[in-house]
């Protein structure tokens, strides 16, 4: 039991809350508002464009209703601020 405890926490500690770049943010997804094309990831607003692509598993195009808290995304866009990113594609990914 202790060994899978172990695991189970060096695996949560080894995926970064929220990786950023210039044109990209992943993490994890902590609200989803899809009637407001939005999603929140470690408290940066991410505006989903409504032509933006929103990729499911096996590269399948998938609604931001499908999407949910947990959920490990990568955002490509631009920033539109210190704590806001407009992505143009979404891709739902396994961490």
């Amino acid at each position: 039991m202790k060994k899978l405890v172990l695991l189970m926490a060096l695996f949560l500690f080894t995926i970064p809350a929220i990786t950023c770049s210039a044109d990209e943010i992943k993490g994890r997804i902590e609200s989803v508002s899809a009637a407001d094309n939005k999603l929140t990831i470690s408290g940066v607003t991410i505006n989903v464009s409504p032509n933006a692509w929103v990729e499911g598993h096996n590269d399948m195009q998938i609604s931001i209703r499908e999407l949910a808290v947990g959920n490990y995304i990568e955002c490509k866009g631009n920033w539109s601020g210190s704590a806001e990113f407009t992505a143009n594609k979404v891709e739902l990914e396994t961490p």
